[in-house]
């Protein structure tokens, strides 16, 4: 007797395990909702799915990141605070597009560091030049 309860269990266990996904990836009422929380959803690469966005990927952890994603959008959550959040459970390096913060600001900022450096070598080149003409030109001797 107690062999069958446990495996009526164990099979209700199962069911139960199986309908988790499928409750997971219920599309929110709201249509401009489920819009905003799809947009969010290509947002974050799926961990196992080298580069693949969440919204594209049929892997278990891709199921539950998009679930965190539909969660924040119908509790009211702003998309910083979403992405905040999965970042924060599935760390930093699942946003396919990261944001200025800690010491990344650095990286974003290298590209306009090296214009002007490059700009001002190149005015102090030309002005030498322009120099040393009308230096032997006799001009400004």
């Amino acid at each position: 007797m107690r062999l069958a309860r446990a495996g009526i269990f164990a099979a209700a266990f199962t069911v139960v395990l199986s309908a988790a996904p499928a409750i997971a990836e219920q599309s929110l009422a709201d249509p401009d909702a489920e819009a905003r929380a799809l947009n969010l959803m290509t947002e974050f690469g799926c961990p196992v799915c080298e580069g693949q966005p969440i919204s594209e990927s049929d892997a278990p952890v891709a199921v539950e990141m998009r679930s965190l994603v539909r969660m924040g959008v119908a509790r009211g959550d702003t998309d910083a605070e979403i992405r905040d959040e999965v970042a924060a459970q599935y760390g930093q390096s699942v946003r396919l597009r990261p944001g200025i913060g800690g010491g990344s600001w650095a990286l974003w900022l290298m590209p306009l560091v090296l214009l002007a450096l490059a700009g001002a070598a190149g005015a102090g080149i030309l002005r030498g030049a322009a120099q040393r003409s009308r230096n032997e030109d006799g001009t400004d001797a």
